[in-house]
């Protein structure tokens, strides 16, 4: 931001914008050294794009594959991925191979987005710019390919960064795409327990901050439309905060979006329970976060009747049908109210499936309430070991199956559903997509 500012006064308005201003900030000012190198540089440009891109998507791909370790790759597999690039451009192997040794020491000793790590080994400086450049790949060629890639992603917590700025990037430079991603959104799911948790609706909430459209309002209402669509799930603690920032900021963009998230609120607040305690959650967000746009509309949204009705209902369902509850104590145990007895009786009958299950779900906390105001930070039960299953076929068979047992419950159990749907979710982020990213690439194995 320091360097951007000193060139000019206003910084991009979208995070992928204030990447991509940066990185050409950075190359502009070394291509135009004088030397050898900077010639280079200046003449090379896009094959030192597609070549940090690809090391990004390998790097990228590693992480997930084995999760904790650094991401590096050798020297030697950096000029693989160089040569490749060169040979693909038209160039013979004994040309490409002098090109790549510059092209890597221009790299790592001028632009430094890459570094050396370890004794030979070559790794983004920080993590976001891996981010940042994977994103330009995932954002690259063929139109079907790219939605197919955000499709592949766009559960996945691990591509979460790379799939928003892959966005943005659309949004930047492809214009005629920019509905498919939309939709792409708004997709329906299809699997049970995407239907119980709302990742369409988050996204369109981060696309939202992330300034997604600021200049299209056709394509911010849309976005802003799909993200008032969670409050039809089930409540979700981690995500209030955020997601009530996020409206106030739009509350304070637009009158017309203000207006409609005070309308759907009101709509919600007169709803079934789940949605009524999301709708509420929410609300309560906002009464905490004193420089909320959406303060000055609280009293729009409910009578203090109709709040203590409100809270009243939810705390008796969750008390009475099995949710994990305390007092502001943060104690814990494996047994509150109805809830470990209503796990147990829908619990699968196949051994090693429920022996999964239950090690998923690990201990069972308990979520803080505060008498004076009845909070409720509900939707995540505070658990102190979460296993997550191996592979993708396991993650789909537990997270299929807590799905299931959600779905089943009849309404009064809207508690235990939001703990099954929240751990659903917890494994759907988890499951693997690297191997199905690489195979849109066709220079993986060049």
């Amino acid at each position: 931001m320091t360097l951007l500012s000193e060139i000019d006064r206003r910084a991009p308005q979208t995070r992928y914008g204030l990447f991509d201003a940066y990185y050409d900030t950075i190359y502009k000012r070394e291509a135009n050294k004088l030397g050898g190198t900077a010639e280079l540089l200046s003449r090379r440009r896009e094959d030192i794009d597609a070549i940090h891109e690809r090391i990004a998507v390998q790097l990228q791909c590693q992480e997930e594959i084995t999760p904790g370790a650094e991401a590096t790759m050798s020297r030697t597999a950096v000029r693989e991925i160089a040569i490749c690039r060169l040979e693909m451009e038209g160039n013979t192997r004994v040309v490409a191979e002098r090109i790549a040794e510059s092209i890597i020491n221009a790299a790592t000793e001028r632009l430094v987005l890459l570094v050396p790590r370890e004794v030979a080994n070559i790794g983004f400086e920080v993590r976001s710019l891996q981010e940042y450049m994977c994103a330009r790949a995932v954002a690259s060629g063929d139109s079907t390919v790219m939605i197919e890639r955000l499709r592949v992603a766009r559960f996945s917590a691990h591509w979460r960064n790379v799939w928003l700025l892959s966005v943005g990037r659309i949004f930047a430079t492809r214009d005629e795409l920019r509905p498919a991603v939309i939709e792409l959104v708004r997709e329906m799911p299809s699997t049970a327990e995407q239907v119980l948790v709302s990742t369409g609706q988050q996204l369109a909430i981060e696309l939202l901050h992330d300034g997604i459209s600021l200049n299209s309002p056709k394509y911010r209402t849309q976005l802003l439309e799909h993200a008032l669509m969670v409050f039809d799930y089930n409540p979700d603690s981690l995500r209030y905060e955020q997601n009530t920032r996020i409206f106030g900021e739009m509350a304070s963009e637009d009158l017309k979006y203000r207006q409609r998230i005070v309308e759907v609120l009101k709509q919600r607040l007169d709803y079934r329970l789940a949605a009524v305690a999301t709708a509420w959650g929410t609300v309560h967000a906002i009464r905490k976060d004193k420089s909320n746009a959406l303060q000055s509309s609280l009293n729009q949204l409910w009578s203090k009747a109709q709040r203590e009705e409100i809270e009243n209902a939810i705390l008796h369902s969750w008390v009475s049908h099995g949710y994990p509850i305390a007092d502001s104590m943060l104690l814990r145990t494996t047994n509150v109210g109805s809830l470990g007895e209503t796990l147990q009786s829908i619990l699968p009958d196949s051994g090693e499936l429920r022996q999964r299950i239950c090690e998923a779900l690990g201990d069972i906390g308990l979520v803080n309430v505060d008498h004076q105001d009845i909070i409720l930070l509900a939707a995540d039960p505070l658990a102190r070991t979460i296993r997550y299953p191996r592979g993708a076929y396991e993650i789909d068979e537990v997270a299929e199956e807590l799905a299931q047992m959600a779905m089943g419950l009849s309404a009064e159990y809207c508690g235990v559903r939001a703990y099954l749907a929240n751990y659903a979710g917890r494994f759907l982020s988890r499951r693997p997509v690297a191997k199905n990213m690489l195979a849109t690439f066709d220079w993986v194995g060049g």
